[in-house]
């Protein structure tokens, strides 16, 4: 993305948005290990959101960004884990607050 190539872009977020869902069905690890997958998870649909609206698909970005809200929310919520991945998670959160905004603005 930071070539301004958001179509190449978002193949490759995509790809590793479609891992994420794969490893969740095999982990048996720690449900902290779990929380940070969906932490991630989260973040990257945000970055799928982003390069979904720069190449034009805002109807898909807004779908993607409520996605990434829902997971960015789950783990900020779960007082069960680490405080720094709830913090890193509620930053996540806040941004895509602001793109979910931005992109409602615009249609």
């Amino acid at each position: 993305m930071r070539g301004d190539d958001f179509t190449g872009a978002l193949a490759l977020l995509q790809e590793a948005d479609s891992k994420y869902a794969k490893a969740e069905k095999f982990s048996t690890d720690s449900h902290e290990f779990s929380m940070i997958e969906h932490k991630s998870q989260g973040q990257t649909k945000l970055m799928i959101a982003v390069a979904l609206a720069r190449t034009g698909k805002t109807p898909e970005a807004l779908k993607t960004v409520e996605e990434a809200i829902s997971e960015l929310s789950r783990v900020k919520s779960d007082e069960t884990i680490n405080v720094g991945i709830r913090d890193d998670a509620a930053r996540s959160l806040q941004q895509a607050q602001t793109i979910l905004s931005r992109l409602k603005s615009t249609q």
